[in-house]
């Protein structure tokens, strides 16, 4: 297993331009700090290899924590590459993103991590928990109008 810390913006690309050919098997994990010192994002998966200025990512979970909800989605796909300098997600593998409540799938996605936005191309199917549906609609309500007052 080999812990990684990213670094993000403009150095991330000068960083992996000294990493070589990199390639780590038998387990990756990481993790992105907010400035409080509170986990914002973590990030673990089976193999992790360097391919230009991107991480190709094998078997990964990313967890991103809303501490002023108190919540955690839980992102999962078999595969993806990371592009560190944007800090963006892509990958044309399925994919499940898992809530307090909800569960969505489907094939394709770009994870915009900066704006904790997840887009999901084809194939989208949607599992609300009974119960959970209205606070779901209020979460995502409450979601859109923080995204568009930022």
């Amino acid at each position: 297993m080999v812990m990684l810390l990213l670094p993000w913006g403009a150095g991330a690309s000068s960083w992996l331009g000294m990493l070589g050919k990199l390639s780590i098997q038998g387990g990756f994990e990481g993790s992105g700090i907010r400035e409080d010192g509170k986990v914002r994002w973590e990030i673990a998966g089976r193999q992790l290899r360097k391919e230009g200025l991107e991480l190709k990512l094998e078997g990964y979970r990313l967890l991103v924590r809303d501490w002023e909800q108190g919540e955690t989605l839980s992102l999962e796909s078999p595969r993806g590459l990371l592009y560190p300098a944007v800090r963006e997600i892509r990958g044309d593998a399925p994919i499940v993103i898992k809530g307090k409540g909800f569960s969505i799938s489907g094939i394709g996605y770009d994870v915009y991590l900066e704006q904790r936005v997840f887009q999901i191309r084809s194939n989208v199917m949607v599992k609300v928990s009974r119960g959970s549906l209205k606070k779901t609609k209020e979460r995502v309500a409450e979601s859109r109008l923080r995204q568009y007052n930022h």
